[in-house]
């Protein structure tokens, strides 16, 4: 034992509990008794006054043994007091924990950045309305607790489980999960692997109000199960349990995945997983082109139990056609998904930056992007139906697609790039640009209306994709003798695709003539070329229903389309033709449409379809819907107005969509009444939708441009469809039977005289 008249210190009497750790400290015959935990320090004597000590001990957010040795050396200005650590009490407390975490670095960490949290506080604590907010914390709180869950952790001796800070930020570190018992361990065992090693990110204002954030490190596991780890980040912030400590959900997460661990761990393979693997595994899950047939199922103390108090409001009717609800108060946030959405492509730009980072390594081994699909697919899937519209949104995220591409172009021999990625690139771009050389770039004013980022971006996208062109590998299809007959349905697809999306002429009887416009807004007409090039390739086509376009070249904003009326509703096979026009301000003004189908003005077709031609939807504004069926300038498409009206008016039943009349639905009286509006609306459309359309047919072939080449091999094609149905129609009609006899054989008449005249034989 040191003596005390060297000047040393002497430090005895440990005892430890769950509570508290305590020792003396004797110094030139003085004793000290120091006793502290996690969250408190208190320096007591009979010899010496403490209590400017323990003033300053105070303002300390947490309490070690290093921080303790420091104001002991403080105190007695004592420079080495390890020499006189004869019960080596300073060992024993480091001993105590399972891994040595530098907290006087996390807490330098913690300073250095509160300037960045505290201008990050007000558009983070915005999306925590739903946190109670006699809990909220300010982030010295946060720092305070996440400190005091570290330490929980890594003292918690009941499992062997810890946490590692080794690039010292205290929201962003990594938990290694060991298993010392079990089959799982002796396989560890045998592959000399220590843990399964976790990234843990915590928000530094929210939480523990939102979890954490985990990523997987190592070692080299089923990629499945990587996936199906990350999908734990899928828990939703509403149902999520706060109340859970870390410790506890490390707990719950080592437990969870043992099983899995055990059953997609192979101690035969010695293969690292790279970090530019876990970025594209990681990639993959957060865009779904990855996923897991694997679902992991933490026990039920993460999510909050939550009874939610579910109603029936006494909707009968299809939302969003003008008598869904008159109620525009909606929980539905637009602003709360816009910034979600923001988020999201934050985290995916977040991936692909360091995807870029990596692959600026020298010798870096880009087989490992080829022999992975991820991300040639993510790239496709971005191609895929892309328009100005979209690039203009995400050009942060092309302009790293566009680098990455431009790396593996100037850093690999395109002789070794595999023919699947080549083609997978060459085939996803094709269609934008053939869009652009054809839409854009032949036209000045649009062209001159991209702005500059956007027109480099289109420049390196087309030079990257004539590379990918030059490379492409020709493939010969072997064409079997003789021709091929395509059934009728593969027929009607064809002829579909081929008179879906054409330019015409402006024709004076548009409804909207009067609006014609000299000139347009370059950033107008850069919407609607966009929505058009989206247009082109999502029409729905298939043979129960169909939607063709025609666009003036000269006027863009002046648009008609036909919709091919549904199976199994009164409009089954008509054609009903619509025009619209788009405002100078689209779309921050909604577009307008009008129904030309009306007689002149005589049918009424639909209670959402007046005979004036008015179409009444919440989408276009001629209803006051609810938040989200309204129009809104940042998410809707004109896309959505043409799919509404497809599926929203022209339904199976539309007597209930005038309102009051749902509450006649499943009663002997709506029925009757509904069959008999119904029966009124076959007979107008085998009168209207039909015969009038046949007689008012172009013969002129040269007009390529209209709807005339459609509307003939339509009625071809589907006429034995068509002639099926009306004669059930007939079969079926109550009060109209003899008006729709009539109109059955005038429409035979008009097809033998104007489509084909061999049915007579």
């Amino acid at each position: 034992m040191a003596s005390n008249s060297d000047g040393l210190i002497e430090l005895t009497n440990l005892e430890t509990s769950k509570e508290y750790t305590k020792f003396t400290i004797t110094y030139k015959n003085k004793h000290i008794n120091i006793k502290y935990n996690n969250y408190f320090c208190i320096f007591d004597s009979n010899d010496i006054d403490t209590d400017e000590l323990n003033i300053s001990i105070s303002k300390e957010s947490n309490f070690d043994i290093d921080l303790i040795k420091k104001y002991i050396m403080i105190f007695f200005k004592e420079k080495n007091v390890k020499k006189v650590d004869t019960m080596n009490i300073f060992k024993r407390e480091i001993e105590k924990t399972k891994c040595i975490v530098n907290f006087t670095n996390l807490k330098k960490h913690f300073n250095e950045n509160k300037s960045y949290i505290s201008s990050n506080i007000k558009e983070l604590q915005e999306l925590a309305n739903s946190m109670p907010k006699e809990l909220k914390l300010d982030y010295n709180q946060v720092y305070e607790l996440i400190i005091r869950e570290i330490k929980n952790v890594n003292t918690d001796l009941s499992h062997s489980n810890y946490i590692c800070c080794d690039k010292d930020n205290y929201t962003s570190f990594n938990v290694r999960l060991k298993y010392d018992t079990g089959e799982l361990s002796e396989k560890l065992k045998h592959s000399k692997i220590n843990y399964f090693e976790l990234n843990f990110k915590l928000n530094n204002i929210l939480y523990p109000f939102v979890p954490p954030e985990i990523s997987y490190i190592q070692p080299y596991i089923n990629p499945n199960l990587i996936i199906a780890i990350l999908n734990l980040n899928n828990i939703d912030s509403t149902t999520w349990n706060y109340t859970i400590s870390l410790n506890q959900y490390i707990k719950n997460i080592s437990s969870s995945l043992e099983p899995y661990f055990n059953t997609n761990f192979d101690n035969s393979i010695k293969k690292e997983i790279s970090d530019i693997e876990l970025l594209l595994i990681k990639l993959g899950q957060m865009t779904k082109i990855s996923t897991s047939d694997i679902t992991i199922k933490l026990n039920s103390n993460t999510k909050l139990d939550k009874k939610q108090n579910i109603s029936s409001n006494g909707k009968y009717w299809s939302s969003g056609t003008g008598y869904g609800s008159g109620n525009s108060n909606s929980e539905w946030n637009i602003l709360e998904f816009l910034q979600k959405q923001k988020e999201s492509n934050n985290d995916i730009l977040q991936i692909l930056q360091q995807i870029n980072q990596k692959l600026t390594i020298s010798n870096f081994d880009f087989n490992i992007i080829f022999s992975n699909d991820i991300l040639s697919n993510y790239i496709k899937s971005n191609f895929s139906g892309l328009t100005i519209l979209e690039l203009d949104k995400k050009t942060y995220i092309f302009q790293e697609i566009l680098c990455i591409l431009n790396k593996i172009t100037y850093s690999v021999n395109p002789k070794s790039i595999p023919f699947k990625f080549i083609n997978n690139i060459y085939m996803s771009m094709k269609d934008f640009v053939e869009d652009l050389i054809n839409d854009i770039y032949s036209d000045e004013t649009v062209l001159s209306s991209l702005n500059c980022v956007t027109k480099l971006l289109c420049d390196d996208i087309i030079k990257i994709f004539n590379f990918y062109k030059i490379f492409q590998t020709k493939i010969t299809t072997i064409i079997p003798n003789g021709k091929t007959t395509l059934n009728v349905k593969d027929q009607y697809f064809d002829i579909v695709s081929k008179n879906q999306f054409k330019y015409n002429e402006l024709h004076n009887h548009h409804k909207f003539i009067k609006n014609k416009a000299s000139s347009i807004k370059p950033k107008t007409i850069m919407r609607i070329v966009s929505e058009f090039n989206s247009l082109k390739k999502n029409l729905p086509n298939n043979w129960d229903s169909s939607i063709l376009m025609r666009v003036p070249k000269s006027n863009l904003n002046l648009i008609t389309f036909l919709i091919v009326g549904p199976k199994d509703t009164p409009y089954h096979n008509g054609l009903f033709e619509f025009h619209a026009y788009f405002p100078d301000n689209y779309p921050q003004i909604v577009p307008k449409v009008l129904l030309d189908t009306t007689d002149g003005g005589r049918v009424r077709f639909n209670p959402n379809l007046y005979n004036c031609g008015k179409v009444c939807l919440s989408l276009l504004g001629t209803w006051a819907g609810e938040v989200s069926e309204s129009w809104s300038p940042q998410l809707s498409t004109f896309l959505q107005v043409l799919i509404s009206i497809q599926s929203l008016i022209f339904v199976e039943n539309p007597y209930f969509n005038e309102p009051g009349y749902e509450k006649e639905m499943n009663t002997s009286k709506g029925k009757t009444n509904s069959f008999n509006y119904t029966d009124n609306i076959r007979l107008e459309t085998i009168r209207v939708a039909m015969n009038n359309v046949l007689k008012n047919i172009n013969f002129d072939e040269s007009d390529k441009s209209n709807y005339n080449e459609f509307i003939k091999e339509h009625f071809k094609l589907k006429y034995i469809e068509i002639c099926k149905t009306i004669e059930q129609w007939v079969d079926e009609s109550t009060k109209q039977k003899i008006h729709m006899i009539k109109a059955y054989e005038e429409f035979i008449e008009l097809y033998i005289k104007n489509i084909d005249s061999t049915i007579l034989i």
